[in-house]
């Protein structure tokens, strides 16, 4: 099934009707071409079932964009290009998405994007049934889906300021790349501050909290315009719970390339941000946050050992 065409007649570097001195211009005029870097914001995405969604990428060179595609490889889906309105502190803005039809439950799907002929991007799509809401991490960098994420559901450390991902979850708990409507408001027991939405997660909400003391808080997310509310449970813990330090490094633990997980962790395994915790690279130390980062800032390179302290606990392991 093909859908998502662009109109347009979209010439190309294979033209060869201008003869052999404007053709030899031509195609000297498309080898000088930058490559096409137009791409999904992702490599899989997990949607919610039997819900119209939609999943952001980047036209590279929006004068081209009549030449884009996108193409079914896989599935039972109808894409379209379109956009998303995404609300945050600075105003409304929109991104561009590919909007998807409805799905059941353990439907899966693969998308290809295309640049006249050539496939650019793939993304390999699955739907699956809504659970409650939760929270997790942000994520390091751009293109890296929620439900990618490898710490999942998170705690947060009391009376500590802490930027957050609030997140539609799936059933079994993992986070659904699926956003909650722009006239989303969120209401919680004291601890949320502000918040909004970051374009380069596809319209994710962030929250940024200034937690009180250790306990459990609910949110309470609700939208006029989907006339549906969610509910989230927030969980805050003191210093006297975390028992364990952890370090995830590619080479060790197969995460995500020039990222590092360095977190603290509750008796219970719930993986807790707002610590600042100590990285040690070739005996050069850095404050770092309790968390999954970007390696960037932390000296580790392939090889390397990297050391992270927090009060009396430790972990080692090589990037």
């Amino acid at each position: 099934m093909e859908g998502g065409a662009r109109s347009g007649t979209g010439g190309g570097c294979g033209r060869r009707s201008l003869g052999v001195v404007f053709g030899v211009l031509w195609l000297s005029a498309c080898a000088q071409e930058p490559p096409n870097r137009s791409r999904f914001l992702g490599e899989s995405f997990l949607l919610a079932a039997d819900e119209a969604g939609a999943i952001p990428y980047d036209d590279d060179y929006h004068h081209r964009s009549l030449d884009l595609t996108v193409a079914v490889l896989t599935g039972d889906i109808e894409p379209r290009f379109g956009y998303r309105a995404v609300a945050n502190p600075f105003g409304a803005i929109t991104i561009e998405v590919v909007h998807l039809t409805a799905a059941p439950a353990g439907h899966r799907a693969t998308l290809e994007l295309r640049f006249r002929d050539e496939p650019l991007d793939h993304a390999e799509l699955e739907f699956a049934r809504e659970g409650v809401a939760g929270l997790r991490s942000a994520p390091p960098f751009e293109g890296l889906t929620g439900s990618q994420d490898p710490l999942g559901a998170v705690c947060l450390l009391e009376r500590v300021p802490t930027l957050a991902i609030l997140t539609r979850r799936a059933a079994d708990g993992r986070s659904l790349d699926a956003v909650f409507p722009p006239d989303a408001e969120v209401r919680a027991d004291g601890i949320f501050v502000s918040g909004g939405a970051t374009p380069d997660q596809g319209g994710i909400n962030f929250i940024t909290f200034n937690s009180p003391a250790a306990g459990m808080y609910q949110l309470e997310v609700t939208s006029q315009a989907a006339d549906r509310t969610w509910m989230a449970d927030v969980r805050v813990v003191g210093e006297d719970e975390l028992v364990t330090l952890e370090v995830q490094t590619p080479t060790e633990d197969g995460i995500t390339a020039n990222t590092l997980i360095t977190v603290l962790r509750t008796a219970d395994g719930c993986p807790v941000l707002g610590a600042d915790l100590t990285v040690e690279v070739d005996g050069v130390q850095t404050s770092w946050p309790s968390g999954w980062n970007p390696s960037n800032g932390s000296n580790a390179v392939e090889g390397t050992e990297v050391r992270v302290a927090w009060g009396d606990l430790t972990a080692s392991a090589v990037y």
